[in-house]
């Protein structure tokens, strides 16, 4: 559930109302850090032990202060939509933006969120956390104390980043991971709302490519602006792109990191 709602099931967009939810919710459970070869997520949930909603939080083994939040519940949803949102941090309030869309079952459905160094900054500090959509849903969260929870997914991110030879990270490589993004983004993949809206922007993302040349994650480092450009820049690249992989002084396949920026423009 967690991996499909950090997946490339954010690269469908559609038009769709989301209902309001409810007020206030309180966690049933401590943060709990889910860890596997290529993601590092903390998650707590809320509300209902039989209906709970969850709230996760993924951190990128690189050098960035970018987090992304995932809120996922229960419901139907019959495709994705952006939204403007309101972030509120202990009182204090962002503007920001979210990708709503339905997880694979369509028994549920994810609210994501790319959080900016800003904001990210104050929710690693946060005792609450509520959020707004424009003309849609609205929820609260008893957020803190969470010291722990940090300080454990800052040690499963440099786990990650030892696997991923991350730079920093000593590795004895004889060719590092090669290959190009040319040609595998088309006039379609552009989502129409960006079109619409004349909206232009560059996604810098973080691709982890395993031994068969394969991108086993794609995490945004910096964000567009747009929460669809954002989404359809890493499901295009997750779902197509290959590369060569890395190879050890041994001879061998390796994994390792990629690092690259996706400039979207909107042609006249």
């Amino acid at each position: 559930m967690i991996a499909r709602a950090f997946g490339v099931a954010v690269v469908l967009v559609g038009v769709v109302g989301q209902s309001a939810a409810a007020a206030a919710v309180d966690p049933i459970g401590d943060w709990k850090i889910e860890s596997s070869e290529a993601r590092c997520v903390a998650v707590r949930k809320y509300g209902d032990v039989a209906d709970p909603i969850t709230l996760a939080l993924k951190a990128p083994p690189y050098k960035s202060d970018v987090l992304q939040l995932a809120i996922i519940r229960s419901g139907y949803r019959k495709s994705a939509e952006q939204s403007g949102a309101k972030i509120v941090i202990d009182s204090q309030e962002y503007d920001t933006y979210a990708l709503g869309y339905p997880l694979a079952s369509h028994k549920q459905t994810a609210t994501l969120f790319t959080l900016s160094p800003t904001i990210s900054a104050a929710l690693r500090k946060a005792s609450s956390f509520s959020f707004s959509l424009k003309g849609g849903a609205r929820e609260n969260f008893a957020f803190g104390p969470s010291e722990s929870m940090w300080t454990d997914l800052a040690a499963c991110v440099e786990r990650l980043s030892r696997t991923w030879n991350m730079e920093g990270v000593e590795a004895s490589f004889a060719q590092r991971v090669s290959g190009s993004l040319r040609g595998i983004f088309t006039s379609a993949d552009y989502p129409r709302e960006a079109v619409l809206a004349q909206f232009a922007g560059s996604s810098r993302v973080l691709l982890l490519i395993d031994e068969a040349g394969n991108v086993k994650d794609c995490t945004v480092l910096e964000t567009s602006g747009m929460a669809v450009l954002d989404s359809r820049t890493c499901g295009v690249i997750t779902q197509r792109a290959k590369f060569t992989p890395a190879v050890g002084a041994d001879g061998k396949p390796m994994k390792d990191s990629y690092v690259q920026r996706i400039d979207w423009t909107v042609r006249k």
